[in-house]
């Protein structure tokens, strides 16, 4: 059979981007890249802005993500040019697929010469080279040295990566020396990838830039700031979020759930009261059990092995969160409710998952509703266990079966 000549497929390309029928010409991709078909012919890629184009789809829409290495393989192996203001977004694509070797291979060709600040100088790509490397270099990092006490080949790899990461954000403030005429974007996404390399002191002296020019980071930036140091210290996270409001940058429902969420983790129940207190403040900052439903989902996540021994505090920080947040006579979030109800029985704790229950499901949902009745009979099974075992007296026992529906008296 005669291949069909390469203009032919070039032109198909060029003019299913103008079109963007992507799933046409991701088949036509995948057949010229099958085995078979290069046996007998090398079919061109796409080239110009049909190649990035491409690249796009099969990163971000199509189901078959592995065509997008061998595009990006191609590109980086057979030297393809791709279009100069096109570089910092076929990198990127490329670095967010995890495509670490390609993607350094490609930013270190185009880091030379003299449009390199279209590469190096690039904020979005920055960040996700940063990212990228920075989470290979901590994966590579060994725990332990080999018994000679020598650095392994783990470490060395480790130390690679960061070097190779240092190296992308020294060329990155060089090309926008001095820092202080920097744009906005470029100072605010310096400043996300020091937190990213958990570097806060310089992330907070370059937002400092920003504040002498009278300049208001975007929230999102702050949020990322403020997730780096709440990790460690909650507490001075919140002291920066009333200086945030005192500097008239006003924080949303992230912000504060960002600080709850750190604090829960170190089991400083009076922090998240105080969060939610601040955020109530704020007229403009939605705070209801909606917006933290998500947070309160994460906080009684098993984290470890022996999560149990801590879930009972994880849990009453959860319900003190719920109440806190619940409007008299009003309708709660009853799938976060049944989530909460399955971590307590996880966790061995059928009162906890009894209030739950009681709390946020009893009257959010049917009473026959099938989810509810198995849980019911699950808290009631639990309930009975703990009872033989005298974990529970009697009166209590017979009130909470009492109102899941039970029968008077323990069988």
């Amino acid at each position: 059979m005669t291949p069909v000549p390469d203009g032919v497929v070039r032109q198909f390309y060029h003019h299913a981007s103008q079109c963007n029928q992507g799933e046409e010409a991701e088949i036509l991709y995948a057949f010229s890249r099958a085995p078979n078909t290069m046996n007998s012919h090398m079919y061109p890629p796409p080239h110009g802005t049909a190649l990035v184009w491409l690249m796009e789809h099969l990163a971000t829409k199509s189901r078959r993500t592995h065509l997008s290495r061998t595009l990006a393989a191609e590109v980086a192996e057979n030297h393809l040019p791709i279009p100069l203001h096109s570089r910092a977004r076929f990198l990127s694509l490329t670095a967010a697929r995890g495509y670490g070797t390609l993607a350094r291979v490609l930013w270190e060709r185009y880091s030379t010469g003299k449009d390199k600040i279209t590469v190096v100088g690039n904020s979005a790509l920055m960040i996700r080279m940063v990212s990228l490397f920075n989470h290979l270099a901590q994966k590579m990092a060994p725990r332990k040295r080999d018994r000679t006490g020598n650095a392994g080949p783990r470490q060395h790899d480790s130390e690679d990566f960061v070097d190779f990461t240092n190296h992308i954000l020294s060329e990155y403030r060089h090309c926008h020396q001095p820092l202080s005429n920097a744009h906005h974007r470029v100072l605010t996404s310096l400043a996300r990838a020091y937190f990213i390399l958990g570097e806060s002191a310089e992330g907070f002296n370059t937002f400092k830039i920003l504040m002498e020019r009278k300049e208001i980071p975007d929230i999102y930036d702050v949020n990322v700031a403020l997730t780096a140091m709440a990790e460690h210290h909650p507490r001075s996270a919140a002291r920066m979020i009333q200086r945030m409001i005192e500097k008239g940058l006003r924080p949303d429902a992230v912000t504060f759930g960002t600080v709850m969420h750190h604090a829960l983790l170190h089991n400083d129940m009076d922090l998240v009261a105080d969060m939610i207190a601040r955020a109530r403040e704020l007229k403009d900052v939605r705070m209801n059990l909606k917006s933290v439903a998500a947070l309160v989902r994460a906080s009684v996540a098993p984290n470890d092995d022996n999560f149990r021994a801590n879930q009972r505090a994880k849990l009453e920080g959860a319900m003190s969160i719920v109440k806190s947040l619940m409007k008299p006579h009003s309708i709660s979030s009853p799938q976060t409710g049944k989530y909460l109800v399955f971590a307590s029985l996880r966790a061995d704790e059928p009162v906890m998952a009894y209030r739950f229950w009681k709390l946020m499901v009893k009257d959010s949902t049917e009473w026959n509703d099938r989810e509810q009745q198995f849980q019911r009979r699950l808290i009631a099974q639990m309930i009975r266990k703990h009872h033989k075992r005298c974990r529970l007296d009697n009166n209590q026992t017979l009130a909470m079966l009492s109102q899941l529906n039970r029968a008077p008296g323990i069988k």
